[in-house]
């Protein structure tokens, strides 16, 4: 660790994070933070007792205790909150327990932002972290995921000034102190809000803040969900409001073309199962080879993930992504609520407008 700690506290919301936490402080241990937080967020598990060992070896590490609920406030959003109020640092560093930070990252984002200069280039700065594939599910459908949102979000748009497209990986975002609780004050909209990272970025880029996205190759890398179950319930809570409806319905017809080609083929009409399955099963081949580079899941995965599954595997992924969306639509549209680490959170009502670049509501000034 460096002898002259940066001023800046990372704060890690862990709600039943025992089996993920000891990674994520051994990574940060190394880096030169002035702080440590572990917010513990009503835990059920051995959480803060994890969080009390890694105290017995570094003082910089601090646990604060959160009980119950707050209607006003989704569970990340109100732990964050106060793990910014506890702390006195001027930047703070927003990581999520399933992030492991590579050595020397502080230091790259440091001077990313500027930050030791009399005027700090950025205010605000959010990486997104390679992303490590684990089980079967995640080999398909992270890179089908990750590839749209880089279509979704291209990082150039993001950090163009004049352009309202905003987007900020939650996992990782490095802020002003200052600035962050100026957003959970002026907008009491963004403290329900379930994907918090895009609505703060959207209110950066609303306010004029200096603010950059960028991707987090060789600085950090996370394994988001384990297996189907846990990825089904994280992105059902919020991909239909990230990917384009028209993009998702392709990728449908395209699935079910696959599904006619199959039945062609078990037709009892076999001079039709011929023909017509054999017409299908070669389109629908082709989409699943030639979607991925059309979306550009290769450039993603060479970006984002260590391991990267064979072409065909991303490409079925992408044909089976848009039932993930329509779930998602079903919860956020319908249900208007999702649930998530054990609690059952509402959909924020609209508000006025439209994000531009994925159709949600933006913030504005109530």
């Amino acid at each position: 660790m460096s002898t002259v700690p940066l001023p800046l506290a990372i704060l890690i919301p862990a709600r039943n994070e025992a089996a993920r936490l000891a990674a994520v402080l051994e990574s940060v241990l190394p880096e030169p933070a002035a702080e440590i937080w572990v917010i513990n967020d009503d835990s059920q598990d051995a959480t803060p007792e994890l969080a009390r060992r890694f105290q017995a070896r570094d003082a910089r590490v601090r646990l604060l205790t959160l009980t119950g609920t707050d209607p006003d406030w989704t569970g990340k959003n109100r732990a964050l909150r106060a793990g910014a109020l506890a702390t006195t640092q001027p930047w703070l560093l927003l990581l999520d327990a399933d992030v492991t930070l590579l050595p020397g990252c502080l230091a790259t984002v440091w001077r990313r932002l500027g930050a030791g200069l009399p005027a700090p280039r950025l205010e605000a700065l959010s990486l997104s972290p390679e992303q490590v594939l684990g089980g079967w599910a995640e080999r398909l459908f992270q890179p089908a995921i990750f590839a749209e949102l880089e279509l979704a979000f291209p990082i150039a748009r993001v950090n163009h000034p004049d352009v309202p497209c905003a987007a900020a990986n939650g996992q990782f975002i490095c802020i002003r102190r200052e600035l962050y609780l100026d957003i959970g004050t002026a907008q009491s909209a963004w403290r329900r809000q379930v994907l918090e990272d895009v609505a703060l970025a959207v209110w950066l880029k609303q306010t004029h803040r200096r603010y950059a996205f960028y991707s987090g190759q060789g600085l950090a890398r996370a394994r988001m969900y384990t297996g189907l179950g846990s990825l089904w319930r994280g992105w059902r809570k919020n991909l239909y409001w990230l990917l384009p409806a028209r993009r998702m319905l392709l990728a449908a017809v395209a699935g079910l073309l696959g599904l006619a080609a199959l039945g062609l083929l078990a037709s009892k009409h076999m001079d039709l199962a011929l023909a017509g399955g054999a017409a299908a099963a070669a389109l629908w081949l082709f989409l699943i080879s030639a979607w991925p580079r059309v979306s550009g899941a290769d450039h993603v995965l060479t970006a984002t993930a260590p391991a990267a599954p064979p072409r065909v595997a991303r490409g079925l992924g992408l044909l089976l992504l848009p039932w993930l969306y329509f779930a998602s639509a079903w919860q956020v549209r319908v249900r208007r609520r999702v649930a998530w680490k054990g609690r059952t959170l509402p959909v924020t009502a609209p508000l006025a407008g439209k994000w531009e670049n994925m159709g949600m509501e933006q913030l504005s000034g109530e």
